[in-house]
């Protein structure tokens, strides 16, 4: 059975040099347009921004997911938003953390993601941020791994970070007794 692989570099660049094309002719086009046709011209550029941006994140999870078979390491998926007030309290106490800094560059592949995905497995009891996930190399969602929350499970506050750090060593001991 053939396995399924990543679009390769070459692939990747045209797809994203297609939508830049794309959007500089719908810009240079909606110039000489009558009001209703610019409108329309202008909702699609942001519709082909939008894409792009699907385009460029679903490539960047496909890369990540193919780097988490190949490492075996666990992956640690942070849901956030920069206009979030409490994604950017978690941020700051996570980035204040040299043990959480540490398990992170060393054990774990990182994935940020600041857009809502269209995937189940990653918003298993909702979609609210900030709320972390982790992943094993078999690409199993660690259900198992969770915040002190019952309504939001995969949520962690600044004061949650012991708990983190203590997931985070989950993640990690768990990733060895599976392989």
């Amino acid at each position: 059975m053939p396995t399924s692989r990543p679009p390769c570099q070459p692939c990747v660049n045209m797809i994203i040099l297609y939508y830049i094309i794309t959007l500089l002719l719908v810009r240079s086009s909606a110039r000489s347009c009558s009001s209703s046709s610019r409108l329309w011209l202008q909702a699609f550029h942001l519709n082909c921004c939008v894409d792009l941006m699907l385009v460029v994140s679903t490539i960047h999870v496909i890369f990540t997911l193919r780097q988490l078979q190949e490492n075996g390491k666990p992956l640690m998926v942070i849901h956030h938003l920069d206009e979030c007030p409490y994604s950017q309290a978690l941020k700051k106490a996570f980035a204040a953390s040299d043990e959480i800094q540490t398990m992170a560059e060393d054990n774990f592949i990182m994935l940020n993601v600041m857009h809502e995905t269209v995937d189940k497995n990653l918003s298993p009891d909702g979609t609210y941020v900030p709320r972390i996930i982790f992943i094993d190399p078999s690409l199993t969602v660690r259900a198992d791994i969770t915040s002190r929350y019952k309504n939001r499970l995969y949520t962690y506050e600044p004061e949650d970070i012991p708990l983190l750090i203590e997931n985070m060593k989950t993640a990690k001991q768990l990733l060895k007794s599976e392989l």
